[in-house]
């Protein structure tokens, strides 16, 4: 059984009930999910069937009065199958006549609905005039979706992508901070950029922790800063950022911004390396051929530069020809591949 007696919890369940009984189709819809859930309260299904019901019921009335929102409402209990079964091409019409009576959301839906093929034709071209009515009415993922569109035209893709970050949208918040960094579409911004990153990191986009923290790490002059590089390094590692890796295991090693750890360093270099990153193959081959830090085995080194090369990578491709290796040596990845997992050198 999945209940939660937090007190936080309970109180959401609480407050959503009394809104439901109240009338409040969402509050109707709201008690349903949390108690099909068991959020804040013993999980009961059949009870939570019968709040999906009201609030589906009473969008429904809503809807036949022409309430744009409750248009919306209903379109989305027929795309995710709450209170009724799910229905594409139902919620496709839905989507309509509430993007037709200016909901923005609805708008953004039934774009993706073309895009994709979801209950209507796939037809891009209809998707990018829902996703600009979208857009224009106001919602961020619309936004975004116009700002994608326009890839061909800069300006305009900053243009959307800075209205979908100011609507809250991690994604287009992180673009924009890339253009910013880069110049691309407007002039450029470091301090707007760099805010930028910081933004989409709190939005819930941990690829920006690795944009900020390699850019501390490369950054000259004013802006060079261990410190900085460190942590943001660090938090794009926790989130598994594998471009990470390499840059923080350097810092790592040499104590810039952080407490020294070479053994750290190297099980970063080597967890990246297995992730397929070919610079950090090419170092962990480094590291192996010349027993830094471990015994050197220069067999393993050699192989790991030839899954380096395999993977693109220039350096370890000169690195062998100066060995007297050809193209031949790295070019078949089944030859390259090790079963038995002993790839990784004793650190003691």
């Amino acid at each position: 059984m999945n209940s939660s007696g937090g007190g936080e919890l309970q109180l959401k369940y609480n407050n959503a009930l009394e809104k439901a009984e109240a009338g409040d189709p969402a509050a109707a819809l709201e008690t349903g999910r949390l108690l099909f859930e068991g959020v804040g309260v013993k999980r009961n299904r059949g009870e939570a069937a019968k709040w999906f019901e009201a609030g589906f019921r009473a969008y429904r009335k809503l809807a036949q009065d022409g309430d744009a929102g409750a248009l919306f409402a209903l379109a989305a209990c027929y795309d995710d199958g709450t209170g009724v079964f799910r229905d594409d091409r139902k919620a496709t019409e839905l989507y309509r006549q509430a993007a037709e009576k200016g909901n923005a959301r609805a708008a953004f839906r039934l774009g993706m609905r073309y895009e994709f093929g979801f209950g209507a034709p796939r037809d891009t071209a209809a998707a990018l005039v829902w996703y600009r009515a979208g857009a224009e009415g106001g919602d961020p993922d619309a936004c975004r979706a116009v700002a994608l569109a326009s890839a061909d035209d800069p300006a305009q893709a900053v243009f959307w992508h800075r209205k979908a970050a100011d609507g809250g949208n991690g994604l287009s918040a992180l673009d924009l901070a890339r253009a910013l960094l880069k110049g691309e579409g407007c002039g450029r911004d470091i301090p707007g950029a760099l805010a930028g990153f910081e933004k989409a990191y709190d939005l819930g986009v941990p690829a920006a922790a690795a944009d900020l923290g390699l850019f501390y790490y490369h950054a000259e002059g004013e802006y060079a800063d261990d410190r900085l590089a460190a942590l943001w390094l660090a938090r794009a590692v926790e989130s598994e950022q594998t471009g990470a890796y390499l840059p923080y295991a350097d810092l790592l090693t040499a104590g810039r911004g952080v407490a020294r750890d070479r053994k750290g360093a190297l099980r970063l270099i080597h967890e990246a390396a297995l992730d397929g990153d070919a610079p950090a193959q090419f170092e962990l081959g480094r590291i192996l051929y010349e027993g830094l830090d471990v015994g050197a085995d220069r067999e393993k080194g050699i192989r790991w530069w030839k899954e380096s090369a395999y993977n693109g990578f220039a350096p370890a491709r000169g690195r062998l020809a100066e060995l007297g290796f050809t193209e031949a040596d790295w070019s078949d990845p089944d030859e390259l591949y090790d079963d038995d997992g002993g790839l990784f050198p004793n650190e003691e």
